[in-house]
């Protein structure tokens, strides 16, 4: 009967396998998934842009505050909770699935427009407006972590630039359209009611998406080579202790001791048949019992071994999430690939960061630039990044990752020094405003080089497995790059000055792009084969 048990273990595997090989991924087999999750992206990043603009011009005229550092703390409130959910939502995602993360993500949206909107009312503190940004920072920080796994795992792992980049360019596109618009409106009010409608229809839109998790599991399986169907029964989460062995010794011990001594005599050979036969029994009515059969033995089989895989949602501690965390952290500090992308991440931040807080004010009160050209040189900015990061994430999976990488950062380094020159050497403000825009491209230029790549270099060095968990300690440390740089922008621009402050920025930037010069190794894909094959068998397209 032993063959029986192994030919019914044999069909169950067959059985999910059927189930896996009829999941397809690729744009044309999910495009109503993926224009859920683009829309969803398309709301965060509006309400994103709305107040990008808006706040700083308003720090001083309807706030009364001053001091940068002081306007800044805004950003210091949104780069600290976004990176918080960043870092929660990678293990949080594993554990309880990517689509709870994203309504959270959207549900977090709703109050900021109603805070600040208060704030502009009655209360007219600045402190107000910083918490807002808290959930601000979370709602991003939740639902964009969420999102680009999402498309990591529907796209698949040759197409990671092509998910991340759809990603970062919604959301930067909808950001520099609105931040634009905002001002446009020459009202205080109107474009945060309009945000708080966005940010509602986002959180409906939510609740369509679906999860992903059955497509970790999937790559996880063609990660592992796990063509035996035994192994396909067995494993639940991608973990198996001892792959060779485990049907011949684990499957007898499930069930008893099936194997009987020869030389005993009459007796206790009888003795044994009939528990043997009783077991033998017992399984296959289990086998007339159809998915209940597959959990009865799943069940017992896991429960006689006590094979190690990740535990349900109940028993997951916080301690292990913490465990979990610390040990994602310790991985991408020892690994040098992922600790370069992620020094890069920090120092692209910090750019952003200042580039939200001061760059406004560098224009407005240095340079006595209108409002109406300041919000057009903030628009060329993220709108450049924006809409080619879509195409610099494409060709990285073609061309590799370190030349975008080293480009990029260059390239931005640059762009800040011009951008503090010009002003001292052209006088005629037409001039001066054409070379600024063209300064703002290459910016935003040279951000769409590094933003979608360095996410997709960090997919590269991790399994699937563990993606959630090392890409959200990732996002947790870049987006820490928003306090770096506001806290010491602030400092920066206050005790010396505004250009002082980008000419800091810019040496940083120029430093990150020699660190990927000196230690960053295009990493070696041996799995390209096996994607086009996966293409061909799958719906790739």
């Amino acid at each position: 009967m032993l063959q029986e048990d192994e030919e019914l273990a044999v069909e169950i595997g067959k059985e999910r396998k059927d189930k896996k090989n009829n999941l397809k991924q690729g744009f044309r087999a999910n495009w109503i998934q993926i224009s859920v999750l683009v829309y969803i992206l398309i709301t965060l990043g509006s309400l994103f842009g709305i107040e990008r603009t808006l706040l700083p011009l308003m720090a001083e005229p309807v706030f009364g505050v001053t001091s940068n550092l002081q306007i800044l703390l805004f950003v210091v409130t949104f780069g600290l909770s976004k990176a918080i959910a960043n870092g929660l939502a990678g293990t949080f995602s594993d554990i309880f699935g990517r689509k709870l993360l994203v309504i959270l993500g959207t549900l977090l949206s709703i109050p900021v427009s109603i805070i600040i909107l208060i704030a502009i009312w009655k209360l007219q503190y600045w402190v107000i407006v910083s918490i807002a940004n808290l959930c601000l920072g979370a709602s991003q920080g939740f639902a964009a972590s969420a999102i680009v796994l999402m498309l990591i795992e529907i796209l698949g792992k040759s197409k990671r630039g092509i998910a991340v980049g759809l990603l970062e360019c919604t959301i930067y596109v909808s950001m520099s359209i609105w931040s634009f618009l905002a001002v446009l409106f020459n009202s205080n009010y109107i474009p945060f009611m309009i945000g708080l409608i966005i940010a509602s229809s986002g959180f409906v839109f939510s609740f369509l998406a679906k999860d992903t998790m059955k497509f970790v599991k999937l790559e996880s399986d063609i990660e592992d080579n796990n063509d035996e169907p035994m192994n396909d029964v067995l494993d639940l989460n991608g973990i198996l202790d001892d792959e060779d062995n485990l049907y011949e010794e684990d499957f007898d011990e499930s069930f008893g001791d099936l194997d009987y001594n020869q030389e005993d005599d009459d007796n206790n050979t009888n003795n044994k048949e009939k528990e043997t036969q009783k077991e033998q029994d017992g399984i296959n009515q289990d086998a007339l019992m159809g998915e209940e059969n597959e959990s009865h033995l799943l069940h017992k089989i896991l429960q006689s071994n006590k094979i190690n895989f990740i535990p349900s949602n109940i028993k997951q501690t916080f301690s292990s999430y913490f465990h979990e965390f610390m040990s994602s952290i310790l991985f991408c500090i020892k690994n040098k690939q992922v600790l370069t992308c992620t020094i890069g991440g920090i120092t692209n931040n910090m750019k952003d960061g200042i580039a939200w807080g001061i760059l406004p004010n560098f224009f407005t009160k240095d340079w006595s630039v209108t409002k109406g050209y300041v919000a057009f040189l903030l628009l060329v900015y993220p709108l450049s990044w924006g809409i080619l990061q879509l195409f610099t994430g494409i060709l990285s999976d073609k061309l590799g990752r370190k030349i975008f990488l080293t480009i990029g950062f260059y390239l931005q380094s640059l762009s800040f020094i011009l951008l503090t020159l010009v002003p001292f050497v052209i006088t005629m403000f037409y001039l001066r405003f054409a070379i600024w825009v063209i300064v703002c491209f290459n910016i935003g230029l040279g951000t769409a080089f590094v933003y979608p790549v360095l996410q997709a270099a960090i997919s590269d060095e991790t399994p699937a497995a563990t993606r959630g968990k090392i890409i959200g300690v990732y996002r947790f440390c870049r987006d820490m790059g928003y306090v770096i740089g506001a806290i010491a922008g602030g400092i920066i621009s206050d005790f010396i000055s505004n250009t002082g402050c980008l000419v800091f920025i810019a040496i940083c930037l120029g430093v990150s792009g020699s660190l990927f010069v000196l230690f960053f190794k295009n990493h070696e894909n041996n799995d390209q084969q096996n994607n086009d094959q996966q293409e061909n068998g799958n719906g790739l397209i």
